[in-house]
This record gives structure tokens, C-alpha cells and sequence, in this order.
């Protein structure tokens, strides 16, 4: 049959972000076909393809049954398949994670051992971070040395996210003569964990 008298069908589908969109195709072309057409289309990536069938209880219209994900092989025609009434799904990568706007940090303290929770905010520098500290905790580190994970942190104007800091991650602080001690404990929990695994 001609391309221009091959029946279209109408597809909808829903990306890893959640996000749908329909898409009309021809009836005869296999997924590999249609995995090229929604990369076009969307301009999105498409690794796999699935399908899931919905179907209302026709006893009771406000409820509807969905399927289990089913797999559609790359060399299969799409018209072997009830596409009209499923919903397409692109399996990719889930869509990275925002960082939250505020998260904890620890804080311990080798002066004296203490383990400091403190409150970071998304961007805010490592001064502004220090500063933090004095306010929340009435304790200064504005000229210790902070290390994370075995490596000083540097740029008191850079964003601390920037700098690796991430929620529930620990800064050690402390002066220059203790930046030695700071690194062996980092490379003494990295070697232990290493050979735990």
C-alpha cells in the first residue's frame, strides 16, 4: 500500500517526566520506527518503549482498570498491538534531582569533638555558610579549615553546593595543625568501608 493511503493512528504517550503528548503515526511501521519518530518529534531520548491498557469498569464508568506495563520488542509492528487506548511509556533515565532550597549539614568540631546539625541554604557561599554556624550554634569556624571528605574546601564566595556540599553530608573543621588528622579519619572511613565490600 502506499505510504500517503496507510491508515494513521493517534498515540498518546508519557515521558520519564511525567509529561504526555500525542502523536500521530502510520499504522504499519515497527517500535523501532516509532522510537525514531517520537526522538524527532520531542526531541527526547527513547531507550524503551512500553504500553499500558486502560479500560472502564462498564458497570461503573468512574472506574477504570490499567494494566501492567508490557513491553513492545523493536522489531514488532505497532499494529499488533492495542495502542488506541494505552498510554505509551519512554523508559529513560528519571529526570535529575533538584537539589532542595535549604538541607543539614554536620558539622564536627575537632577542638572539642562536637557534632554540630546545621542548616545550609542552597546557595549560599562557604562564608555565608560559616556565618551560619556562628548564628545557629554560637560557635566560630571562621578561620578553621573545612575538609570534606579527605579534601579542603576552598572559595569562601562560591556557592557550597558548588564546593560538593549535598544533605546529610560532614564537615570537618578545625585548625591547620588538625587538617592532617582530618584527612587520615576521611582516608581511614574510606579504606574501612572499601574493605567491607
Amino acid at each position: 500500500m502506499p505510504p500517503s493511503k496507510v491508515p494513521k493512528i493517534p498515540l498518546q504517550f508519557e515521558k520519564p517526566d511525567g509529561r504526555h503528548f500525542a502523536l500521530e503515526v502510520n499504522s504499519d511501521i515497527t517500535v523501532a520506527q516509532l522510537k525514531r519518530e517520537v526522538a524527532v518529534e520531542e526531541k527526547v531520548d527513547v531507550p524503551k518503549l512500553k504500553f499500558v491498557s486502560s479500560m472502564e469498569d462498564p458497570e461503573d464508568p468512574e472506574t477504570v482498570f490499567v494494566s501492567e506495563p508490557q513491553d513492545l520488542p523493536e522489531e514488532a509492528l505497532i499494529s499488533q498491538y492495542p495502542l488506541s487506548n494505552s498510554t505509551i511509556v519512554i523508559c529513560g533515565p528519571p529526570p535529575p534531582l533538584k537539589p532542595p532550597p535549604t538541607f543539614n549539614v554536620h558539622v564536627i568540631l575537632y577542638d572539642d569533638a562536637r557534632k554540630l546539625d546545621v542548616e545550609a541554604k542552597l546557595q549560599q557561599t562557604l562564608n555565608e555558610f560559616r556565618e551560619a554556624v556562628l548564628l545557629q550554634h554560637d560557635v566560630s569556624i571562621a578561620d578553621d579549615v573545612l575538609m570534606l571528605v579527605g579534601k579542603e574546601v576552598v572559595g569562601d564566595e562560591m556557592p557550597i553546593w558548588d564546593l560538593g556540599f549535598a544533605p546529610d553530608c560532614t564537615i570537618h573543621a578545625g585548625d591547620l595543625a588538625q587538617k592532617s588528622i582530618c584527612l587520615r579519619t576521611a582516608l581511614t572511613s574510606v579504606c574501612s568501608a572499601f574493605h567491607l565490600l
